[in-house]
C-alpha cells in the first residue's frame, strides 16, 4: 500500500491493509496469474481436486429464537466430495477440494480449495476433525499447517485430524484474487501511503484506492467472496469429513467466521474456540445507521485496542527501566516516542533508492509490534537507538570532518530506520504470531512440503481482504465521510485512528456484491456452547469485541487472557492451553467469570 501521490518516494512499512490489519497474512509469492484470466470449471476446479460423492448437502437451519439466519435455508444440493489425501511433507497429508462458486447456484461454476491435514497421533481413540483459521481475511490454514501444525496442544493432536483450509481465493486455492499484475501492483503499493496524513494525500489515498477497487471490478468471481460464502464452504468440509458436528477453532478475523458459521449452522456446531475476538455485529454494520457514517475499519474498535496497548508498552517500559527497556533512558518512554513520530512526521528519513521512514511507516511498525509482546524489547532499543541519533551532532558521534561525521550518521540512521521499518512487514506478517514459536519438546517438525504449493499473485492478500471485508459489510460511500470518521478516530486514539479506518478505504468505491452475504444480527443458541478468549491488551481485536461476542451467544463462555498481544497465541499460557485442551476434549467449557495469565511478561 501507499504513502503518498503517484510517483513520490516509496515509504517503508506502507501494508496497514495487507498487513497491520494483524487481521490480514498476506501471501508473499511473486508470479501472479493473468489479471484477466476467464474462469472455467476444469481450471479452477484444480488437477486432483476431489470426486464427488455421498450425499447432497443443504443448508440446516433452526427453529429457535435468535438462531439460524433466514440465509442459511437450503440453497440447492451439492454432491458431498470424498477426500483423496496425499503426503505433502510428513506427518502432513493435502487435498483440493471443488466448491460451488455461487453458492445459490450450486450447480454451476466451480472453484478450488486448497487443504492440509496433521492427522491424529492415536488413531484409535479419534473424536473427529478440528478445522483451523488463522485469520485474515487473506490467510490460508494451509500456510499455517505447513510452517507449524503443532500450534494446539498435544493431547489435542492425539485425538482430532487438524486441517487447515484455504479460503476461497486465498493462498494456493483457485481462483487465486488478484486485480493487477505483479508488476503493476509493485508500482501501486510503492506509490501510496500506510495511511494519509494530510488532506491533500487523503484525496490521493482514496484516488488510489478506487483505482484498485475498479480494476478489482473487473474480475467478477471476486463478488462471491463473503464469510457467509467461506462458511458454506466450511459445512461443505465438515460433511466431507464425515463430522456430525463442526469442531473449529478461529484466530482473530477467523473467529468471525465461526460467528457466522453459528448463525447459519447452529445446530451443527459441536466445539467451537474463538480466540481474538471481532464484534461481528460491528464487522457487518455497527447499530442502527452506523454504517453511514463510520466505515468497518474504525466501527471493530482496532484503533482503541493499538492505542490501550501502546500505553501498556510505555507503562511497562518505564516501570522496567533503562536496563531492561532502553526507550526509558529518559525517564518517559511516551514523551520520547512522541518526539521521533514528531520528527518524522516533519522529516522522513531517506533509506536510498526512493525509500523513506516516515510518520506512517513508524506508526505501521509500532501498531505490528504490538502484535507480538517478545518483540517489545527490541523494538525498545530500536526506538532509543534512533533518538539517539536524532538528537546527538554528528560531530559528537563521529571524529571525521564534518562531511565525513554527516555521511556516518546519514548511514547509521538509515540502518536503524531500516530496522524499525522492517518490523512493520515482519510482525504484521503473522496472523498468530506466537504460533511460530518453537516447541522443542513436541518435535519432529514436518519436512519441507514437496512439492512446492503454487504460487499466489502478489497482490492475494489485499486483493482477498477488500473482497471479504467490502462483501461483509455496510460502509460509508461519500469520501467525506471517510475523512470525518478517520479524524473522529484520531482524535481519540492518537497514531492509530487514522491507521486502522483508512485499511478498509477500498470498501469506499467497491463495485461487486454477494448475493449469499450474510448481513443480518448474531445471536443463535448453538448446540455447543462457544468458547470465546480475550486478551485485556489485545491490540487488534479489543477486549471488548470477546465480552460482546460471549454475551450475543446464548451460554457463549467467555476466557479472560490477562496479558499482551493478538490472541492468547501472542504469549504463552499453560493455563489457556489446558482449558482450549478440556474445552475440545469434552465440549465443556471453563466456569463462567474464568480467567488466564500469561507465563511470562514483557521486558523481563
Amino acid at each position: 500500500m501507499k504513502i503518498e501521490a503517484p510517483g513520490g518516494p516509496r515509504r517503508a512499512g506502507r501494508a496497514l491493509v495487507a498487513g497491520l490489519v494483524g487481521l490480514l497474512c498476506s501471501g508473499t509469492a511473486l508470479a501472479a496469474a493473468p489479471a484477466s484470466a476467464a474462469i472455467s470449471p476444469e481450471a479452477v476446479a484444480g488437477v486432483g481436486a476431489a470426486r464427488p460423492a455421498r450425499a447432497p448437502l443443504a443448508a440446516t437451519s433452526a427453529a429457535a429464537p435468535r438462531t439460524a439466519a433466514s440465509s442459511a435455508s437450503p440453497f440447492g444440493a451439492f454432491p458431498v466430495p470424498r477426500l483423496r489425501w496425499r503426503a505433502c511433507g510428513a506427518p502432513l497429508q493435502c487435498t483440493r477440494v471443488a466448491v460451488p462458486l455461487d453458492w445459490s447456484h450450486p450447480k454451476g461454476t466451480k472453484i478450488s480449495l486448497s487443504l492440509a491435514k496433521l492427522p491424529a497421533t492415536s488413531k484409535a481413540r479419534k473424536l473427529g476433525t478440528i478445522f483451523v483459521n488463522p485469520g485474515g481475511p487473506g490467510a490460508s490454514g494451509v500456510e499455517l499447517m505447513l510452517g507449524d501444525p503443532s500450534f494446539l496442544p498435544a493431547a489435542v493432536r492425539a485425538r482430532f485430524d487438524i486441517v487447515g483450509f484455504g479460503p476461497r481465493f486465498v493462498g494456493d486455492s483457485r481462483p487465486a484474487a488478484t486485480c493487477l499484475y505483479d508488476e503493476e501492483y509493485a508500482s501501486f503499493a510503492s506509490s501510496v501511503p500506510a495511511f494519509p496524513v494530510t488532506s491533500s494525500e487523503e484525496a490521493d489515498y482514496l484516488d488510489a484506492q478506487a483505482g484498485y477497487a475498479a480494476k478489482c471490478a473487473q474480475h467478477s468471481y471476486l463478488r462471491f467472496a463473503s464469510t457467509a460464502s467461506v462458511a458454506r464452504d466450511l459445512e461443505l468440509l465438515r460433511r466431507a469429513v464425515g463430522d456430525k458436528q463442526l469442531t473449529y477453532v478461529g484466530y482473530s478475523y477467523g473467529s468471525y467466521l465461526g460467528q457466522v458459521y453459528a448463525q447459519l449452522y447452529p445446530r451443527t456446531v459441536g466445539a467451537m474456540v474463538l480466540d481474538g475476538v471481532l464484534d461481528a455485529q460491528a464487522w457487518v454494520s455497527g447499530q442502527g445507521d452506523e454504517w453511514r457514517s463510520s466505515p468497518f475499519s474504525a466501527r471493530i474498535r482496532s484503533a482503541h485496542g493499538s492505542s490501550a496497548s501502546l500505553q501498556e508498552f510505555f507503562r511497562l517500559c518505564r516501570a522496567a527501566g533503562r536496563t531492561r527497556c532502553e526507550l526509558a533512558t529518559q525517564g518517559n518512554p511516551a514523551t520520547t516516542y512522541r518526539w521521533i513520530a514528531d520528527q518524522l512526521l516533519a522529516q522522513p528519513i531517506d533509506l536510498g533508492a526512493g525509500v523513506q521512514l516516515d510518520y506512517p511507516a513508524l506508526v505501521s511498525a509500532t501498531a505490528s509490534m504490538l502484535y507480538s509482546p517478545s518483540y517489545w524489547q527490541a523494538f525498545a532499543a530500536e526506538l532509543q537507538a534512533l533518538y539517539v541519533e536524532l538528537t546527538t551532532p554528528a560531530s559528537a558521534l563521529v571524529p571525521a570532518p564534518a562531511a565525513g561525521a554527516s555521511a556516518a550518521r546519514a548511514t547509521r540512521l538509515r540502518v536503524l530506520a531500516r530496522r524499525v521499518a522492517k518490523r512493520a512487514t515482519d510482525a504484521a506478517a503473522r496472523p498468530v504470531p506466537a504460533l511460530e514459536v518453537p516447541r522443542s519438546h513436541e518435535k519432529p517438525l514436518p519436512t519441507k512440503p514437496d512439492p512446492l504449493p503454487a504460487i499466489a499473485p502478489a497482490d492475494n492478500g489485499l486483493a482477498s481482504f477488500a473482497a471479504v471485508t467490502c462483501a461483509d459489510s455496510r460502509n460509508p460511500t461519500q469520501s467525506a465521510e471517510w475523512v470525518s470518521a478517520a479524524q473522529t478516530a484520531e482524535d481519540a486514539y492518537p497514531y492509530f485512528g487514522r491507521a486502522w479506518t483508512w485499511s478498509g478505504a477500498l470498501c469506499a468505491t467497491w463495485r461487486l456484491t454477494d448475493p449469499n452475504a450474510y448481513r443480518g444480527t448474531f445471536g443463535a443458541r448453538t448446540a455447543t456452547p462457544l468458547l470465546v478468549i480475550g486478551n485485556t491488551f489485545d491490540p487488534a481485536t479489543p477486549y471488548s469485541g470477546a465480552v460482546s461476542t460471549a454475551r450475543r451467544f446464548p451460554g457463549a463462555r467467555l476466557l479472560t487472557v490477562r496479558g499482551y498481544g493478538h490472541t492468547s497465541a501472542a504469549m504463552p499460557s499453560a493455563c489457556v492451553q489446558r482449558s482450549v485442551s478440556y474445552y475440545l476434549l469434552t465440549r465443556k467449557p471453563p466456569r463462567s467469570g474464568a480467567y488466564c495469565r500469561q507465563d511470562a511478561a514483557p521486558f523481563r
